[in-house]
């Protein structure tokens, strides 16, 4: 699992992301394939703002907190499987 703030370039390795972690968050929206070696991604930050949102390679968890929602947290296990999600 990759956790990152609110997405990355799936075309860059982690060590050329740099300020991607922070603002690429259109590249993480569109990711259709895993990136490797990493099995799922998951940020804290949407833009939008929707909650929790995940497929099999991406998770989002942001309730709005800060502006105006809610705060929500997720636990996962080791392989990315979401295991309890918590909203307040």
């Amino acid at each position: 699992i990759l956790f990152v703030h609110a997405g990355l370039d799936p075309l860059k390795p982690v060590e050329e992301q740099g300020d991607h972690f922070w603002w690429s968050s259109q590249p993480f929206e569109a990711m259709a394939q895993p990136y490797l070696p990493f099995q799922k991604v998951i940020r804290g930050y949407d833009p939008a703002h929707r909650g929790l949102k995940m497929n099999c390679i991406t998770a989002t968890i942001d309730a709005g907190c800060g502006f105006g929602g809610g705060l929500a947290c997720a636990l996962f296990e080791g392989h990315g499987t979401l295991q309890d999600v918590i909203e307040i």
